[in-house]
Formats: structure tokens, C-alpha cells, sequence
């Protein structure tokens, strides 16, 4: 399955259906990442217990932020079982990758207040 922004876009982000420790899943091929992850969610059904714990600097498009994260050892299967690997994939926290601090954030309602409003999202 290949999924893409829209017509005229040039990005296409490929999605594979394969299976995490007994667990059918959908994974996104990112070829650039610096590191595997998987979603909170899927930690929780796997019910597994970290393999490494570290504070890590995550890098963002606008910024920085250092983070724990958990390490987890799993074992990723194709659907028809004819492929396996074991590696090292990190849970992520959707909370802190789509939240992007500002300290100039006070600064920033006082001079455009309609940036306050409910709906915005805030720093």
C-alpha cells in the first residue's frame, strides 16, 4: 500500500502490513530515520518491558527536545511468515512530537491575540 499526499505530490510514503511479536500491523518505511518506533499503543498490546532506557536529544524540524526513551527488542515478520528479523525499535510519544515549545509564546498573544482563541493549539 503506498500512501501519498496528494496527486501533485512528490512525496509517497510507503506503508507494509507486517506482524510484531504475533501482532498484525501497519509500518511506515521511513528509509532517512535515524532510529525505528512504535506507538504507545502497540507497546501496551505487546505488554513487554523495555530492553534499554536513555535520555535522547530528538531533533525537529524547528527544534530540539531531549527525552526518555524506551528500547524495546521485537520481532518483525512478514504476514506470510517466510521472513523474520529481530531489532531494536523506541517507543514515541505522539504528545511530544507534535508539541513544539515557544518561549516567546506570551510575547507572541499579546502582540496577535487571535492567536489565544480557543482552537489554537498554544505553544
Amino acid at each position: 500500500m503506498l500512501v501519498t499526499g496528494d496527486q501533485e505530490s512528490s512525496v509517497i510514503y510507503p506503508v507494509v502490513v507486517v506482524v510484531i511479536d504475533g501482532i498484525k500491523c501497519k509500518a511506515l518505511l521511513d528509509t532517512g530515520a535515524g532510529s525505528s518506533y512504535m506507538s504507545a499503543a502497540l507497546v501496551e498490546r505487546l505488554n513487554k518491558r523495555p530492553t534499554h532506557v536513555e535520555h535522547k536529544q530528538i531533533e525537529m524540524m524547528l527544534c530540539s527536545t531531549i527525552q526518555k526513551v524506551r528500547s524495546y527488542t521485537v520481532k518483525v515478520a512478514s504476514v506470510d511468515g517466510k521472513f523474520e528479523v529481530t531489532t531494536k525499535v523506541n517507543k514515541v510519544d505522539k504528545g511530544v512530537l507534535l508539541t513544539v515549545t515557544n518561549p516567546h509564546h506570551e510575547e507572541l498573544i499579546s502582540k496577535y491575540p487571535h492567536l489565544g482563541g480557543s482552537g489554537y493549539g498554544g505553544q
